[in-house]
Parts: C-alpha cells; sequence; structure tokens
C-alpha cells in the first residue's frame, strides 16, 4: 500500500471512529435531556463525516492536496446531507440520482442547520430579552438532529470504507 494510502486510510478511519463517538455523546445528552448540546453534537458529527465524504471523494484525484480537509461547516454539513441523498435514490430506485445528490437544496439546510441552531448554544440579548443556552434547542430538534447523525454517521462509516474495530450500530433512545 502507498504511503498515501496509508495514510488515508489512517485518517478516514480516526474520522470515522471521531463521528461515532460524537453521535454517540449525542444520543447520551439526548438521553439527559440537553437538548442544545445533543444537538450540537450531533451537528458535529454530521460534519466530521461530511469531512470524510469530502476527503474520500478527493484523494484519489488530488493525491497530497487532498489532506488539506474542509474546515468549512456549510461543506461539510452539505457532503453529508449528499452522502444520505445518494444513500435514499439508489435504495428507493437502484439508480443513482445525480441530481438529488447535487441539489441546492442541501446548501440551504445545511445553513440552516449550523446557523440557525448552533447559535442558540449561545447566550445572547434578541429583542429585548436574553435567549440561548440550555433552552436555545427544543427537544424535538435535538430529536431530529440525533436521529439525522445516526442514519448519517452510519452511513458514511459504511461507504468510507473498512475499520479494523467497525463500530457498533444503535437506534437513537426516542
Amino acid at each position: 500500500m502507498p504511503p498515501n494510502d496509508k495514510l488515508a486510510r489512517e485518517l478516514l478511519d480516526a474520522i470515522s471512529k471521531n463521528a461515532h463517538d460524537l453521535l454517540e455523546d449525542a444520543v447520551l445528552l439526548l438521553e439527559h435531556e440537553r437538548w442544545a448540546r445533543a444537538f450540537a453534537l450531533a451537528t458535529f458529527a454530521v460534519e466530521e463525516i461530511g469531512k470524510g465524504w469530502i476527503f474520500h471523494q478527493r484523494h484519489h484525484s488530488e493525491g497530497q492536496k487532498a489532506f488539506k480537509v474542509s474546515t468549512n461547516h456549510r461543506a461539510k454539513i452539505e457532503a453529508a446531507r449528499q452522502l444520505l441523498a445518494m444513500y435514499e435514490s439508489v435504495s428507493e430506485t437502484n439508480v443513482l440520482d445525480a441530481e438529488k445528490m447535487f441539489a441546492e437544496e442541501h446548501s440551504f439546510r445545511a445553513d440552516d442547520d449550523f446557523m440557525t441552531h448552533m447559535a442558540h448554544l449561545y447566550v445572547q440579548v434578541e429583542g429585548g430579552r436574553v435567549v440561548g443556552g440550555s433552552d436555545g434547542v427544543q427537544k424535538e430538534d435535538a430529536q431530529v438532529a440525533v436521529g439525522f447523525a445516526n442514519a448519517v454517521v452510519h452511513l458514511g462509516i459504511h461507504m468510507l470504507g473498512p475499520s479494523d474495530e467497525p463500530p457498533v450500530e444503535h437506534d437513537p433512545p426516542f
């Protein structure tokens, strides 16, 4: 195995493990009714697997340059949404629907996912009142985020390839 391929495998395995660990922590926080923090870690898990998907796509065509992995929140979430759209397209029709996979809705939803909800983690003043913090994300939003992260992280781990220690899959507790 060429050195770049060995390093690429190590990176993809580390990304998969980190995304899985973030997801597990999000599930624990959800179980303890820590909605905002569960949402945040679920979002980070989605970003991490999105980063892995971006790298996976670029590695063979860009070589060494691919190791400068994106830190752009929107790009990573968009990549994760594209990964899930690809899976849904193929599982529904057995045909890859590139239009669905690369639809602009993933860009808009990526912005909404990160900017709207992550901002609620921080306490601030809006409209003459204090908002955010622990009450910034509602239970349903946290459940949706953790459910989406569960689906996309496990799909991403599968798509990114083999690991010496495959993570154990589980359903979110809701």
